[in-house]
């Protein structure tokens, strides 16, 4: 068990408009604080990569997800999208 979690349930159209998406879909959570949205979508199959610029945000989200639902968490500005390397 983590002692972190996300505050906030996820948006429902955010998770509704997921849900269309095939199973093991690789997601990228742009602006994504502490993983509203990138943990339960882990959960769901998919593989979810965080980008955030606050590193505590990208570290709560991280530890938040499941061991076997990893998030894989990148601490930059979504500005610097085009220069970061996956």
């Amino acid at each position: 068990a983590h002692d972190a979690q996300v505050d906030r349930a996820p948006s429902d159209w955010v998770m509704r408009a997921c849900a269309t998406l095939p199973a093991g879909a690789r997601i990228a959570d742009l602006a994504g604080g502490d993983g509203r949205h990138a943990v339960p979508l882990a959960a769901l199959g998919h593989e979810v990569v965080l980008l955030d610029f606050a590193e505590r945000a990208v570290r709560l989200g991280c530890a938040a997800a499941r061991a076997d639902a990893p998030v894989h968490g990148v601490v930059a500005h979504a500005r610097a999208l085009s220069t970061i390397e996956a």
